[in-house]
């Protein structure tokens, strides 16, 4: 789809340089007539930046009719017009700044945001290494209380064993031993 062309502004530039034109071939009338007929049409088409070049060419019409009067009321105008639109530049101006700042000021909480996020990663790797570690070391400890559970039972039980083995024995030494004591008593 072709794009259309807004042809109001073609319109207003070729109105002034008709005048322009006029003006230069001295028809001042027409020159005048167009000026403001160009002035009509920018009211109408509400391009207003395009006030000053018909000022402009008005003011010079003037000049070459020598009607100073009208010339510096025009002139004035004009002045009236560039002073609005460095007002809105100016109002602009600080809209942009104020605009700037809400962005720096956004992208500053932004920031703070992402850091804020990283850090609550970071103590979350932290939390979970830490459990991680107290869980490794509980199951160390768990390994080794029942190493040491296995141990002392194993200890226990080979204490029995050795003191059945010694009680066994003893009562087997000492049996005949008591026999043969009390034979040598008897001899003696």
């Amino acid at each position: 789809m072709a794009k259309s062309i807004d042809s109001k502004p073609y319109i207003l530039l070729s109105g002034l340089i008709a005048a322009k034109i006029f003006l230069n071939y001295s028809e001042i009338n027409n020159a005048e007539r167009i000026i403001n007929h160009v002035i009509g049409l920018i009211d109408e088409f509400e391009l207003d930046y395009y006030l000053l070049y018909a000022y402009e060419e008005l003011v010079q019409l003037y000049e070459k009719q020598r009607d100073y009067s009208n010339a510096i009321d025009i002139y004035k105008k004009r002045e009236t017009i560039i002073k609005q639109q460095q007002s809105t530049i100016q109002i602009k101006s600080i809209a942009d700044i104020r605009l700037r700042d809400e962005v720096i000021s956004k992208t500053d909480e932004i920031e703070l945001q992402i850091q804020n996020r990283a850090l609550l990663t970071l103590m979350f790797v932290v939390f979970v290494l830490v459990v991680v570690i107290i869980q490794t070391i509980i199951n160390r400890n768990k390994r080794k209380k029942l190493q040491i559970e296995q141990d002392l039972a194993q200890e226990k039980e080979l204490n029995n064993i050795r003191t059945k083995f010694l009680g066994n024995v003893s009562n087997e030494i000492r049996t005949p031993l008591t026999l043969v004591m009390g034979n040598i008593q008897l001899v003696m």
